[in-house]
Parts: C-alpha cells; sequence; structure tokens
C-alpha cells in the first residue's frame, strides 16, 4: 500500500511541475507525521513541501538550497 502511494506521487511529479518551482531531478517522496502534507526531495539539493491531496506547494516549509550532495532518499527519512 505504502509502496503504490510512493510510486503514484513519483508518477505525478511532471504533473506537478516541481521543476519549475526549483527542485531539479526529484528522486525521494516522503509522507510527513502530520499526515496532510509530504516532501519531495531533489537528487543533489532540496526539499519541496506539498499538501497531500491538493499537490500545492508549500514553499514557507519547503528547504530548495539545502545540500542533498546525492542522498535525497536519505533525507527525506
Amino acid at each position: 500500500m505504502r509502496r503504490a502511494l510512493i510510486v503514484s506521487l513519483v508518477a505525478h511529479l511532471g504533473l506537478l511541475g516541481v521543476v519549475a518551482i526549483g527542485l531539479a531531478r526529484p528522486r525521494g517522496v516522503g509522507l510527513l507525521p502530520d499526515g496532510r502534507h509530504y516532501v519531495v526531495s531533489g537528487h543533489w539539493r532540496g526539499l519541496l513541501v506539498l499538501r497531500r491531496g491538493e499537490h500545492v506547494p508549500v514553499l514557507e516549509r519547503s528547504r530548495l538550497d539545502l545540500p542533498l550532495f546525492g542522498h535525497s532518499h536519505l533525507s527525506v527519512v
């Protein structure tokens, strides 16, 4: 179930326009503990928080300048 949700979110990343917002090469996806948001990480830098269901970016909670150095899967967890 969780894997299917993550695969679904990753499939929609292109439609969300996360690259246009400033998140280059989206890689990792994780649900946040509040249950209302999820985070998408870039391969090399950036964490973008989006509202579940609406896929609206929450820029005040996002960090597009945060360097991840190719370890986005660890950063989201």
